[in-house]
């Protein structure tokens, strides 16, 4: 295989394509000349940074990812990327700024406010993580997941009867039985606290 050594998007189809054969170290190298032929071409970085994920290699990721940012500083799947290899090394206060940064980079996203208010409520803030998913299942309101972390977080709170609207919101929303058994006990469960 071989790439227009002029053009750094070539470097990026060859990549990919050595990713696709399992050829892993072959296309880091062609990520990493067509970062060289174009050092503003954020979407090498972005592949180069999955790539080093999908490795354990999370050191990489976050330079690849960071590279990305330089280069676009509103590449929002870089913002979330980054976000969450912090999150997978436990540095949540890290990763809560680039989660920021991502719904100020896209505001209409529902899942950037979902991803916010996930890492509010590993955090332990439950009123944020109330705040972030509402704004998710507002801009998205068949997205099953910004719903029932709704309604977890509402019960968290000691809402109860919020809690037990978005679990029945949350059940229309899958055609899942073992879904809709599980939600299902879990009103049953919010109800006896009551």
């Amino acid at each position: 295989m071989q790439a227009d050594s002029g053009k750094a998007s070539s470097y990026l189809a060859l990549g990919l394509a050595y990713e696709g054969k399992g050829s892993t170290e072959e296309a880091i190298k062609a990520y990493r000349r067509g970062t060289e032929k174009d050092p503003k071409n954020s979407d090498i970085y972005l592949t180069l940074g999955n790539l080093y994920g999908k490795q354990g290699n999370f050191d990489g990721a976050i330079e690849a990812y960071q590279q990305a940012i330089g280069a676009d500083p509103s590449n929002l799947f870089a913002h979330s990327n980054l976000a969450y290899v912090y999150e997978e090394k436990g540095e949540l206060a890290k990763a809560m700024d680039y989660l920021a940064k991502a719904t100020k980079i896209a505001p209409e996203d529902s899942v950037a406010w979902y991803d916010l208010g996930d890492a509010y409520n590993k955090q332990g803030d439950k009123t944020k993580a109330v705040e972030s998913f509402e704004k998710s299942y507002k801009l998205d309101p068949k997205f099953y997941k910004a719903c029932l972390s709704l309604a977890l977080a509402h019960e968290d709170n000691g809402n109860l009867e919020k809690a037990s609207e978005y679990y029945v919101k949350a059940m229309s929303l899958t055609d899942d039985p073992k879904l809709k058994d599980a939600i299902l006990r879990q009103i049953s469960h919010t109800g006896k606290k009551t």
